[in-house]
């Protein structure tokens, strides 16, 4: 998908209407949230130019649907992955969303090698 933020809206259904078959309602809802939180952060604090792509990979097995999302932008910083097992401010309007995709998922996997970020998110059947 393009790296924009209005894209995000159509592709999150997509995810979530191509999961829900698999891993039900609320798998598909799980992963739809999950989805968009990852692609806006991605988005916005990546550093990620126009006309740039967010790859987008869909997979389902007898355990479960897997996405992964790939992008060129800056890594996660170190301390923003180890602050993530905390869910922080309860009224805070940032710094939650690696929070609340790892409480969503049954497994989150980050890697950033050769200048290629790999979020892979699962969620069981």
């Amino acid at each position: 998908m393009a790296a924009e933020l209005g894209e995000v809206g159509a592709a999150a259904e997509r995810v979530r209407d191509l999961s829900i078959g698999e891993i039900g309602v609320e798998g598909g809802e799980a992963l739809e949230l999950a989805f968009v939180e990852a692609a806006n952060n991605v988005i916005q604090h990546g550093g990620i130019t126009a006309g740039e792509w967010l790859d987008i990979a869909l997979r389902s097995d007898g355990a479960g649907v897997t996405l992964e999302l790939q992008d060129q932008g800056h890594p996660i910083p170190a301390h923003v992955l180890d602050e993530a097992s905390e869910p922080g401010d309860a009224f805070a309007e940032s710094s939650r969303g690696l929070w609340l995709i790892q409480t969503l998922m049954d497994k989150v996997t980050y890697t950033s090698t050769s200048g290629i970020n790999k979020l892979v998110l699962f969620r069981r059947r």
